[in-house]
């Protein structure tokens, strides 16, 4: 929706905040858990009646690098507290409410990527957050490390993901998102050390339902004259 001139003609522009926020940090650990132990290799393999050990790492007690600390990012990292793992994170403001509830610690940008075990993103994208995550910044991570994306596809140069996937830089990834949509071609779907998914993130029943319930709220409190409560532009309301 283009906002200005929605707001120059006086018509309310709403969203749904929160409601999908626990239904992509349930994904987004899902697929720390998957990457960590090759749970999809290991399916294939099975049904193809294979018996191969696929030696994983663990999860618990690892280090979480949150890059990102907005409510997603804060519903990632108590379930990551539930794993006993050591959680660092970047955000453009401290958020001493998680600090506090789970030994998150801030850190430098750049020191995370170096220190963790995995990465999750969760930022929005903007010109500042576009290809945030590049060659340079994948060869600081750890050979070790797994890059996890269930944000914004743009956040993250592909080309370069997959150069350093294909010559195992880092361990591997998990995406849920890119930057064209649906990706009709990409080179990343020829790689065996990354999991991909179609933008599934906030697809469960409870989510959608969250999101239409509190649509429709918007939409009868902006026809019978209140003002909704996740209003875009509040501009509208000014007289």
């Amino acid at each position: 929706i283009d906002i200005e001139p929605a707001t120059r003609r006086k018509i309310v522009v709403t969203n749904t905040p929160g409601t999908n926020t626990e239904a992509v940090a349930d994904l987004t650990f899902g697929l720390i858990l998957a990457v960590a132990r090759e749970i999809p290799q290991a399916d294939t393999s099975t049904k193809k009646g294979e018996w191969k050990k696929f030696f994983g790492g663990a999860v618990y007690g690892k280090r979480l690098g949150i890059v990102g600390m907005g409510e997603i990012g804060k519903a990632v990292t108590r379930r990551a507290k539930g794993f006993n793992m050591r959680i660092l994170y970047w955000s453009r403001r401290r958020k001493l409410d998680i600090e506090e509830e789970t030994g998150a610690k801030y850190t430098d940008f750049k020191f995370l990527l170096q220190e963790v075990d995995f990465v999750s993103l969760h930022l929005a994208l903007t010109g500042e957050t576009k290809n945030i995550i590049g060659e340079s910044e994948i060869k600081l991570m750890k050979p070790t490390t797994f890059l996890i994306n269930t944000a914004r596809g743009p956040l993250i140069n592909e080309d370069a993901l997959y150069r350093c996937l294909r010559d195992r830089v880092i361990a591997g990834a998990a995406v849920d998102s890119y930057s064209n949509e649906p990706p009709q071609e990409s080179s990343l779907f020829s790689l065996d050390n990354i999991i991909t998914t179609p933008h599934i993130g906030a697809y469960t029943y409870e989510a959608l339902r969250n999101m239409g319930m509190t649509s429709v709220k918007n939409v009868i409190d902006a026809l019978e004259g209140r003002k909704p409560r996740y209003v875009v532009n509040p501009e509208v309301y000014q007289s």
